[in-house]
This record gives C-alpha cells, sequence and structure tokens, in this order.
C-alpha cells in the first residue's frame, strides 16, 4: 500500500518537472512567438523566469498534495511561511515585473527545498 501511493507520486513528480522543463525551453528559445500569439508585444523577456516559478510552484503543489493526502499537516506550514516571506519580499522589491518574479522564485526555490528536506522525515503511512 505505502509503495503504490508512493509510486504514483514520484510519477506525478517526473511528469510535472518533465513537462515543465520542456514548456520553460519553449518559453526561454521562443518568448517573442509565443508572446505575439496572445496578441501582445512585451513580455518576452520575463516569461521564461515566469515558467521556472510556475515550475517549482507546481513541483511544490504536487509535494503538498501529497503530504495532505497522507494526512502529514506540518509542511503546510512551509506553504503559509513562503506565502508570507513572498509578500514581505514583493512589498520591499518591486521596481520591476522582473524583480517581483524573482522574488516569487526565490521564495518557491526555498519552499520547493524545504519539502525536499522533509520527505525523508514524514509519517510513512
Amino acid at each position: 500500500e505505502n509503495k503504490a501511493y508512493q509510486g504514483i507520486f514520484y510519477l506525478s513528480v517526473l511528469l510535472i518537472s518533465v513537462t515543465s522543463i520542456i514548456v520553460v525551453f519553449f518559453f526561454r528559445s521562443f518568448p517573442n512567438v509565443l508572446i505575439s500569439l496572445l496578441g501582445k508585444s512585451e513580455g518576452g523577456d520575463i516569461l521564461w523566469w515566469f515558467g521556472l516559478f510556475m515550475t517549482l510552484l507546481g513541483i511544490s503543489l504536487v509535494f503538498i498534495q501529497f503530504y495532505l493526502s497522507i494526512e502529514e499537516l506540518k509542511p503546510v506550514w512551509f506553504f503559509v511561511l513562503a506565502a508570507i516571506l513572498q509578500a514581505i519580499l514583493i512589498w520591499f522589491f518591486h521596481n520591476t515585473l522582473l524583480s517581483v518574479v524573482q522574488m516569487s522564485i526565490l521564495v518557491t526555490s526555498l519552499l520547493t527545498i524545504s519539502l525536499l528536506v522533509y520527505f525523508p522525515y514524514r509519517r510513512h503511512g
């Protein structure tokens, strides 16, 4: 039973990671083409940064959902603290949209690392 849901979890992390890396690659390689499909002419320079943020957030959310599914509630506090830290950093560093996205990447990286470090210490069902 324990191995069954772990396999699904690992597969979910792998699929999110691989798909996201491919998307970020396209965002980095062809930003203006993708932006023009939306009928816009600005924003291509930060598109891949935002994709990186969304990649980290997606991985973190898979971890959070996994922890909730096994009734492990402590890691939810990592998410709460990350949201508070993100708000504080954006409050102080919001000169450009790029700086906002970079602060979000910083916080989400810390969140993802925290959730990965906590992983071996979770309850095992």
